[in-house]
């Protein structure tokens, strides 16, 4: 799958953007976003581990969201 090239801040937004889509969390953001030095075996150039501020949200409602919105944005992206 050919991916589309954006920058780490443009990615930083486009989670956190995806991320509030799903209910209960609309506190949730994410934190900055790590290259890698060479892409991943799906090829994917930019590190799975994401830090997430999500303040008062319980964990079993903004982990099955980042998994959603990690998988999706992995397939779709790297970074410049």
């Amino acid at each position: 799958m050919v991916r589309r090239i954006i920058s780490t801040k443009e990615l930083q937004v486009w989670l956190t953007a995806e991320i509030k889509k799903h209910e209960g969390c609309h506190d949730c953001h994410f934190g900055g976003i790590t290259s890698l030095r060479t892409p991943d075996e799906a090829g994917c150039n930019w590190a799975d581990r994401i830090v997430i501020r999500a303040t008062g949200v319980p964990p079993e409602i903004y982990e099955p969201a980042v998994a959603i919105v990690m998988t999706k944005a992995r397939s779709q992206f790297n970074v410049s």
